[in-house]
């Protein structure tokens, strides 16, 4: 079974966070190219977040994500960055 979810439109919002390592630079261009697409970013707690090499402890990763997931407003969610500590939440 395929599921398709709907497009992207102009004024929806999406969201970003970090579910493994830290973000070595400031997003500002990403964030800047989904404005110009109408959209509205919300940024997570772990895109800010350090905590040895990961955007956060384990349980702050999965906090920001499932904050994500459960709001139905987020009609998105962009993983700025992956790799091993996604698995360790």
């Amino acid at each position: 079974m395929n599921i398709q979810p709907p497009y992207l439109k102009p004024g929806d919002k999406v969201a970003i966070t970090c579910p493994a390592k830290k973000l070595p630079h400031a997003m500002t261009d990403a964030i800047l190219l989904l404005e110009s697409w109408g959209l509205e970013v919300v940024l997570g707690e772990t895109v800010t977040a350090s905590y040895n090499q990961f955007a956060g402890d384990d349980a702050l990763r999965a906090a920001d994500l499932q904050r994500f997931i459960k709001d139905d407003s987020i009609k998105a969610i962009f993983a700025a960055r992956g790799g091993y500590g996604t698995i360790r939440m």
